[in-house]
């Protein structure tokens, strides 16, 4: 299952670190913020102002941005992107005001959006079915490594020099890795291993369809997904607040417990990965397969939120409160990831892109409906009915999973039956 050409290695190292100096880049601003609040006299308000326009500039150009990988090289978008990204960290040094700061990473979220649709394109040409979630995992754990460490890289930085010598050299640094990622990319030419072998479109059907993309399946997908992002909101924004407010830990044990969700995180959307390629070696029939492993981790997640809401208390011991939150970062990350990578496979090859930009555009929506929504919750009744919610929306999620195979397997015997006809 581990093999891997060459071709296939340094692709997947030009995807890592590309894609890390992205996320660098896009988090700066967060890393940084009270370094430059106080060097140009700005409010923690400018500050989120600023924030939200790379957001919102990120959620707009989601969806043009997968289908613009559809249509163009994603080689060439990719080291765009990460050269472009890189250029808008340096530019937003000159920047003096709150209008041109805003701006400046409105662009650059509006630059950044193509990036991850065009590693799933150039991912799905690259590898076999059953190797393509295990790699895929492995870039999307790090990417949350970046992340991790970001924070720290930053504030050893910020401690040394003014904030705009971190922004450069972050710059500059993404210019480097794409200009020689850029190089790799000229000379590598992934075939095409297998990893379309399923696919179940004509060859006569290349042309942009809404309708081949959105079938029965992939809607009810994406359902899925935007649950699990309420969830995933839920756990990772909210879960400190929680443990503070009804289970009366400290802000530190809160702390200790996030970390203790993103290394749990981490491991798991590695190990869903692996554990989805597995039974796709023994079983061409690829969703069917991934889609055991899916609901095996929703039940986790399940199980895992109980355990927050019903087994933790202030009495609970710093082994238990790691280990519920390791666990609960585990399935709920591995759940994510096997719904992107389902959404994926079930799309034609040729919308590979749009097919992403469509599944994190509901995470996306996700990701809101947990942010302001449960804060309402909890501030008419209490953080224990915003986890409760939560929780019901994890079982919601457990049957739109088990939806989902019975639709799956119901085609794939209409498939099976048609072709002995």
């Amino acid at each position: 299952m581990f093999q891997m050409t060459v071709e296939n290695f340094l692709l997947m190292l030009v995807l890592i670190l590309g894609y890390t100096m992205i996320v660098f880049v896009r988090e700066s601003v967060s890393y940084s913020a009270p370094y430059i609040a106080e060097d140009e006299q700005l409010s923690f308000n400018d500050l989120g102002l600023i924030v939200s326009s790379q957001k919102l500039g990120y959620t707009m150009i989601k969806f043009v941005g997968g289908s613009m990988v559809d249509l163009l090289d994603p080689g060439n978008v990719f080291i765009s992107s990460v050269i472009l990204s890189g250029l808008s960290g340096m530019v937003f040094t000159a920047c003096s005001s709150v209008t041109t700061f805003s701006f400046t990473w409105f662009l650059s979220g509006l630059i950044q959006g193509p990036s991850w649709p065009a590693c799933a394109v150039l991912m799905r040409k690259a590898f076999r079915g059953n190797q393509f979630a295990t790699w895929w995992s492995v870039l999307s754990a790090s990417s949350n490594l970046a992340a991790f460490i970001g924070p720290l890289v930053s504030q050893t930085f910020n401690s040394a020099y003014p904030w705009r010598v971190g922004f450069v050299f972050f710059g500059s640094l993404s210019i480097i890795v794409a200009a020689v990622g850029g190089l790799l990319l000229l000379n590598l030419q992934p075939k095409k291993t297998g990893g379309d072998e399923t696919r179940r479109e004509e060859k006569d059907s290349k042309s942009w369809s809404l309708r081949s993309l959105l079938t029965p399946i992939m809607l009810v997908l994406c359902f899925d997904y935007f649950l699990l992002s309420v969830v995933r909101g839920a756990c990772c924004d909210w879960s400190q607040h929680y443990l503070m407010q009804e289970k009366k830990q400290s802000v530190i044990t809160g702390g200790q417990f996030i970390s203790s969700l993103e290394i749990g995180g981490m491991v798991g959307s590695i190990m869903a990965g692996y554990m989805s390629d597995a039974p796709v070696s023994k079983n061409k029939h690829q969703a069917s397969g991934r889609l055991k492993t899916q609901l095996l981790f929703s039940c986790f997640l399940t199980v895992s939120l109980s355990c927050l809401i019903f087994n933790v208390n202030s009495h609970s011991s710093q082994i238990w409160l790691h280990s519920v939150g390791f666990f609960l970062g585990f399935s709920v990350y591995g759940c994510i990831n096997i719904i992107g990578i389902l959404c994926l496979e079930v799309s034609p090859s040729h919308l590979s892109g749009t097919a992403v930009s469509v599944a994190t555009l509901a995470a996306s929506v996700g990701r809101v409906v947990a942010g302001y929504p449960l804060t309402v919750i909890a501030s008419y009744f209490s953080w224990h009915q915003s986890f409760m919610t939560a929780l019901l929306v994890s079982l919601v999620s457990l049957l739109a999973s088990g939806v989902v195979m019975a639709m799956v397997n119901h085609k794939h015997k209409m498939e099976l039956k048609h072709k002995k006809l």
